[in-house]
């Protein structure tokens, strides 16, 4: 587990007076640091527990170098929000593979609703891959998608993913879509996928 560090700093003597009411005089701040390199998410003694585990401690920390988290086989019931994070930049990526490169058997789901359409949202951030995952929306009526990338998200890429969704009878062309994208959006890659 990546270990997180608390930053606390409170007032001493303001304006060189004692602090007479000190409810509200101190700060505490629970900070990670950045990442770098290889982790590990679900399964024995992972890195991190869950996809939104991970993604929390880089929008804690950001990270110094390419970051690839391998996957380990099994359900992962979540929603991911991924916003631009500090550090993802050209040449820095963060890539979420199945660690047995085998999309059947990391499967990322999530019961979509009107508080989240989709499964994966992708929000203004860079440099982002997904490799070897099955992708599903399990809603079974509107709203319903696998993924959302907008706000000026770029050089985001998917390969070798199945991407699914039990919404198959709906006529909205807003709120379902397998993949829906903004119109903002730059430099993606979509490649070798199941849809």
């Amino acid at each position: 587990m990546i270990q997180t560090y608390t930053v606390k700093a409170w007032t001493k003597s303001p304006n060189s007076v004692a602090e007479l009411t000190n409810f509200n005089d101190t700060f505490t701040k629970v900070a990670k640091p950045a990442l770098s390199g290889i982790y590990t998410i679900g399964g024995s003694n992972p890195d991190f527990n869950t996809f939104t585990d991970a993604i929390d401690a880089m929008k804690s920390g950001g990270i110094l170098d390419s970051v690839l988290f391998k996957v380990r086989n099994g359900t992962y019931s979540e929603h991911l929000e991924i916003p631009s994070i500090i550090g993802a930049n050209t040449p820095n990526s963060i890539c979420f593979e199945s660690e047995n490169k085998d999309s059947s058997l990391v499967i990322l789901s999530y019961l979509t609703s009107y508080s989240f359409y989709e499964v994966i949202h992708i929000d203004g951030a860079s440099n982002v891959s997904f490799k070897h995952i099955t992708i599903k929306s399990l809603n079974t009526s509107s709203p319903s998608r696998a993924v959302t990338i907008d706000n000026g998200a770029s050089q985001i890429q998917f390969s070798n993913n199945k991407f699914e969704s039990s919404n198959i009878s709906s006529t909205s062309t807003y709120y379902d879509a397998l993949v829906y994208l903004d119109y903002q959006e730059t430099k993606l890659s979509f490649t070798n996928n199941h849809f």
